[in-house]
């Protein structure tokens, strides 16, 4: 209504699991707050919400894309499409247009965004009916992609599938165009 006065309280969860249970814990079990906007990632929000909803703390992913995030409670909500709405249209549209009969796959071990989205990608190229000649895994973290990156292009796949965060996103493109590959890139 008129007159109330919302007041933004800000928590740094730092892409760290335990920081982001404890800025969960400190805004809706000291701060008291009437509901929470992030964490930004889906391993955050994986590891926070539940917080959030034991308080009955509504809390709003912003960007929490990976499978089952919803699934933690009824006052758990995300505001973007998971993989799993977007990746199968994707994939089925990469193959229409560029006639993808097999792929090399790339993908982080180590966080709920990356497997959740390498699992839903393996399902949609299967069924694309498109072959994996390879998979590779790296760590968030990692810098140097060039093995991986090697071993799959060596394969000469139709396009390199890569489940990443921004920050290794960014190098194994890079990298993968310096390494000569020139194909797509999904």
């Amino acid at each position: 209504g008129e007159g109330v006065e919302l007041v933004a309280i800000f928590e740094d969860s730092a892409g760290d699991g335990e920081q982001a249970i404890a800025a969960m814990t400190k805004l809706v079990e000291e701060d008291e707050v009437v509901m929470v906007l992030g964490p930004t990632l889906s391993t955050e929000a994986f590891s926070a919400d539940p917080v959030a909803q034991e308080y009955e703390t509504p809390v709003m992913g912003v960007s929490n894309t990976a499978t089952g995030i919803t699934d933690m409670g009824e006052y758990v909500f995300r505001d973007s499409l998971p993989e799993s709405s977007v990746i199968p249209g994707t994939i089925a549209q990469a193959t229409a247009i560029l006639g993808l009969e097999q792929v090399g796959v790339l993908y982080g071990n180590d966080d709920d965004f990356t497997l959740s989205g390498y699992d839903v990608f393996v399902e949609a190229l299967e069924d694309n009916e498109i072959e994996i000649i390879g998979e590779e895994t790296f760590a968030r973290g990692d810098v140097d992609f060039n093995p991986q990156l090697t071993a799959l292009i060596g394969g000469e796949p139709d396009a390199l599938i890569v489940s990443a965060l921004a920050a290794e996103a960014v190098q194994i493109i890079t990298q993968a165009r310096a390494l000569g590959y020139e194909g797509p890139i999904i």
